[in-house]
């Protein structure tokens, strides 16, 4: 019976945990003692549909804390912790600490999984660093794929990519992913960690040539939505939706991984395509504002899509930020996510703003009752 470590407990490791829970006993490892406490205690750090229900349905079958112990057992090692951008490079830093911490008590037959998005070439460059082929080590790069608000659904059927350093790696990180992943596929772990980058390119890539198309219906007086509508029933064409720009822990940083060592044009562009979207936002906001001292001006949604509490790289906070230095008295509200919220809920019906700007497509929203003199709606 293997021991099963999930290493970093945020919105891929937690959901992970919980799901390989149904069948076996998880040991989590955290640096963050809070959080550690806190799950302890029945406290999950962000809201995930269906998430809570599956984590004190299995509660029993975790062990929360923030160091490792030995195994005589075959010990699995699936990591999850935070690659994140520096430079335009990816910080493996916190990657390199936990294979420092593990690789003492690494034994013949163990397992290293990761989950982190990494740059090419990352998993074999460890993996020689370490020396873990003389110590009979396996290893596998499975990335994840997933997106906040549908995760634990994603990880059971999105399909997996699973690339082994070698074929006895692969099969036993298979047998790891088949205890809840329903459509796995082996592959070499450069595939399997350029798949990943790939498949967030071609996101980024899709969602600027759709900025600048909306932005071409607005000078011909369009509807976007009716546009795209039409052009997306020809069976060879899936346009995304526009929006005010890009934003998550994938979409804006995963292709500037794959372009560390390799200058792609066209990740640069379409970088600077969706910046320059998020910049002509706040300009606009700013140009419907005047006399801005006397004006009530109200900003609903801070996260970087609709109906999740995840404001990572949120386009929507850095057009407040931008207009905060020109306004000085906003009025923000997002119901997913308060961290910025300077207003109640059930003052929103009680003032008649200047100003309302729409910036999250929230389902809720369509079910409040603001009274204001002018709206600025960037729901697409």
């Amino acid at each position: 019976m293997e021991k099963i470590f999930i290493i970093g407990l945020g919105y891929i490791g937690l959901p992970l945990a919980c799901l390989l829970s149904e069948k076996k006993k998880i040991f989590c490892i955290d640096i963050n003692q809070k959080k550690i406490n806190n799950l302890k205690n029945k406290i999950i750090p962000f809201k995930e549909k269906k998430l809570k229900k599956l984590f004190i349905k299995n509660y029993k079958n975790f062990n929360f804390d923030n160091k490792y112990s030995y195994s005589k057992n075959k010990s699995v090692f699936i990591i999850c912790v935070p690659t994140p951008l520096n430079k335009n490079k990816a910080n493996l830093s916190f990657l390199k600490k936990v294979f420092k911490k593990i690789n003492s008590k690494l034994k013949k037959g163990d397992l290293i999984l990761i989950e982190s998005t990494i740059p090419p070439g990352t998993t074999e460059m460890l993996y020689k660093k370490y020396k873990l082929n003389k110590k009979s080590i396996f290893m596998a790069y499975c990335p994840e794929r997933a997106i906040p608000g549908n995760t634990l659904n994603e990880m059971r059927y999105n399909v997996r990519i699973i690339g082994g350093v070698n074929k006895k790696s692969s099969y036993f990180a298979k047998k790891i992913y088949e205890i809840f992943a329903k459509k796995i596929i082996v592959t070499s772990h450069i595939y399997a960690e350029i798949s990943k980058l790939a498949e967030n390119t071609h996101r980024l890539v899709n969602i600027a040539l759709v900025n600048q198309i909306n932005s071409l219906c607005k000078k011909y007086n369009l509807v976007s939505k009716n546009l795209f509508e039409i052009v997306n029933y020809h069976p060879r064409v899936n346009f995304l939706k526009p929006g005010i720009g890009i934003g998550g822990h994938c979409i804006p940083i995963d292709p500037l991984f794959l372009n560390q060592d390799n200058k792609l044009k066209i990740i640069k562009t379409s970088i600077e395509i969706n910046e320059k979207i998020t910049q002509d936002t706040s300009k606009e906001i700013l140009s419907n504002i005047k006399n801005s001292k006397k004006k009530k001006i109200l900003f609903l949604g801070i996260t970087y899509k609709e109906n999740v509490d995840d404001i990572r790289e949120s386009p929507s906070i850095k057009i407040i930020k931008k207009v905060k230095k020109t306004v000085k008295n906003l009025k923000i509200f997002d119901p997913f996510n308060n961290s910025m919220n300077n207003i109640k809920f059930k003052e929103l019906n009680k003032i008649k703003f200047d100003l309302v700007v729409y910036l999250v497509n929230h389902k809720v929203f369509k079910k409040y009752k603001i009274n204001s003199r002018n709206i600025l709606d960037y729901r697409y």
